[in-house]
C-alpha cells in the first residue's frame, strides 16, 4: 500500500512539475543557431546527467574497494599462513589469538 502511494504521489508531482516547466526555453549548443526546447526536457536530462554521473562514480569506487579487499584477503591470508606459534620468555610455546584469527572472532 505505502508503494503504491509513492507512486501515486510521485507521479502527481512530475506531472505538476512539468505542466509548470512545459514553456520552450532557447538552447544555444556550441555550433549553429539556438535550439528551442521544452524546459521540463532540459531539466529531466540534466538530472538524468547528473545520475548516470554519480552511478559512475559510485561503479569506480566500488571497484576500487574491491580492489583493496582482495588485497587484504591475500594479507590475510599470508598471515594465516605463517606459523602461530610465539615462543615465551621462559621458553614455553604459546597458541594465543594472532591479529588474522581476532579479525575473523570479530567478523563472526
Amino acid at each position: 500500500m505505502t508503494r503504491i502511494l509513492t507512486v501515486v504521489v510521485v507521479t502527481v508531482a512530475l506531472v505538476v512539475f512539468g505542466a509548470q516547466n512545459w514553456d520552450n526555453v532557447p538552447v544555444h549548443l556550441i555550433f549553429g543557431p539556438p535550439t528551442r526546447v521544452r524546459l521540463v526536457f532540459l531539466i529531466l536530462i540534466a538530472a538524468g546527467i547528473g545520475y548516470v554521473t554519480a552511478l559512475l562514480r559510485g561503479f569506480r569506487r566500488e571497484a576500487r574497494l574491491r580492489g583493496e579487499v582482495r588485497q587484504l584477503r591475500k594479507q590475510l591470508k599470508a598471515f594465516d599462513e605463517a606459523p602461530r606459534a610465539v615462543a615465551l620468555s621462559d621458553g614455553e610455546i604459546s597458541n594465543e589469538l594472532d591479529g588474522a584469527q581476532r579479525l575473523r572472532a570479530e567478523d563472526a
